[in-house]
């Protein structure tokens, strides 16, 4: 999934997961353990891959602002050539 999509469902998941009470958390790790560990597993998996997919979205925006801004700079030259008062 997206970046965008990852993140509410980390958010969610810590969210379940810190609103489990003890007495809960005791009843699916005696009777349902796998589940309960597939559970954890997935929400630190989806916690990491939200945090690194944000911040390559972020910066591939701030490149991207940055690309455009720039084409309206005349200061910056393709690269060999030299400005018209250095040729001379």
């Amino acid at each position: 999934p997206s970046p965008l999509a990852m993140t509410p469902f980390a958010v969610l998941g810590i969210i379940l997961w810190a609103g489990m009470s003890e007495k809960c958390d005791d009843f699916y790790a005696s009777n349902h353990g796998m589940l309960l560990t597939v559970f954890h597993i997935m929400v630190i998996v989806m916690s990491i891959a939200s945090v690194v997919g944000l911040s390559t979205f972020v910066g591939q925006i701030i490149t991207d602002i940055s690309s455009y801004w720039n084409q309206f700079s005349s200061q910056y030259l393709p690269i060999g050539e030299k400005k018209d008062e250095d040729k001379a």
